[in-house]
């Protein structure tokens, strides 16, 4: 019988660890946020962002210098970024704001293309200069649409007439 008692004591025991483990998990998962970013808000707005998710990065030549914070509706019905920049990087007043894609099925990112104006955006500013995602879905339906047309169209003969 106390065989059998501290037998179910030491699986209650282990479970009980492997609980709190996973617990610690999950909470420091939640807490620790490796993508916040302090400094400044800067505005873009696009007539659509497709798959362009909350905290994905706004890169500079590449580096990551911002990310994404908030998504809502323009009063013209258009899509609003708010993004955060990193304190200490200028980004000149006539810099474009791309949504770009990791390669042909990564991550979509916000994209800084510098401008050459020696003025820079201030906190709360909107890019003036945007290009909105490419939605490959719509790429890809031209492109089918484009070889069934060539198909169904007649063959040509040869004759120069």
């Amino acid at each position: 019988m106390a065989r059998r008692v501290s037998r179910e004591m030491g699986e209650i025991l282990v479970g009980a660890v492997a609980l709190v483990v996973f617990s610690l998990f999950v909470v420091f998962a939640f807490t620790v946020n490796q993508h916040a970013v302090s400094g400044y808000t800067l505005y873009a707005v696009y007539r659509h962002i497709d798959g362009l998710a909350l905290h994905a990065d706004v890169r500079l030549a590449g580096i990551r210098i911002g990310e994404v914070d908030g998504e809502s509706m323009a009063p013209n019905d258009d899509a609003r970024l708010t993004m955060t920049i990193r304190k200490g990087i200028e980004i000149p007043r006539d810099s474009a704001a791309i949504i770009a894609t990791d390669g042909l099925l990564g991550a979509k990112f916000v994209k800084i293309d510098p401008g050459g104006d020696p003025s820079v955006l201030k906190p709360g500013a909107t890019f003036e200069y945007v290009q909105d995602s490419v939605d490959f879905e719509r790429l890809l339906q031209r492109v089918v649409e484009d070889a069934e047309a060539r198909r169904k169209a007649p063959a040509p003969t040869g004759k120069d007439n």
